[in-house]
């Protein structure tokens, strides 16, 4: 594997902890929240939360890069150019929380007092 790959490999991989620990540091109440500001009409917290972070991540490592997410679809820095391979280097696919609505119904069963609990805890 060449540098510049094992580069990019290297903020995936960090992008995902960082998307993974987003998640775990939220409470149940907040995961199942709606957020209405962001993605579909039906995304929850669990859903924003970690692609948020993810994306975020990604654009600190390399603002030209495209981020294509299952909520919001396309996500690049607006002085992209993107008809310029120069520039146009690297694209990234996520869905960080596959088989969300598993995890809703999962997060669902958990009595009401250990909801303001974080889910990595």
């Amino acid at each position: 594997m060449q540098g510049v790959e094992s580069s990019h490999l290297n903020a995936g991989i960090h992008a995902t902890l960082r998307g993974y620990y987003a998640l775990m540091e939220s409470t149940v109440a907040e995961a199942l929240k709606p957020v209405l500001a962001y993605g579909k009409s039906d995304t929850l917290g669990l859903d924003a939360m970690p692609e948020i972070t993810i994306v975020g991540a990604l654009s600190e490592y390399d603002k030209f890069s495209i981020i294509i997410t299952e909520e919001c679809g396309v996500k690049t820095d607006d002085s992209a150019i993107l008809n310029d391979p120069q520039l146009f280097r690297t694209v990234y696919l996520s869905d960080p929380t596959d088989r969300s609505a598993q995890l809703k119904e999962l997060l669902k069963s958990v009595p009401e007092e250990e909801q303001k609990k974080p889910l990595g805890r």
